[in-house]
């Protein structure tokens, strides 16, 4: 899971907004799997169920590099312009 791989829960500082976002994203990625799971491996439905889920893991790596980034200058983290984004 999401929360296994990037550990976001782990971050007493995370605003709860960043963490609402975080769950959507570990929502999708679980969507995602149980698509996979029914899916003929090696098909190419599988094959784009998986560029789906790459391309989830990569957009929340992003969001956590931002808040990270923004906290490291003392900025805050705005998830409505990510939201957006």
């Amino acid at each position: 899971s999401l929360h296994d791989a990037l550990p976001i829960y782990a971050d007493p500082l995370q605003p709860g907004d960043a963490l609402l976002l975080g769950l959507a994203f570990e929502e999708e990625l679980t969507s995602i799997d149980a698509e996979l799971s029914s899916v003929a491996p090696g098909s190419r439905h599988a094959a784009l169920l998986w560029q789906q889920r790459v391309d989830v893991l990569s957009r929340y790596a992003e969001l956590q590099s931002s808040r990270r980034l923004l906290a490291s200058t003392g900025q805050n983290f705005e998830t409505t312009l990510v939201a957006v984004h």
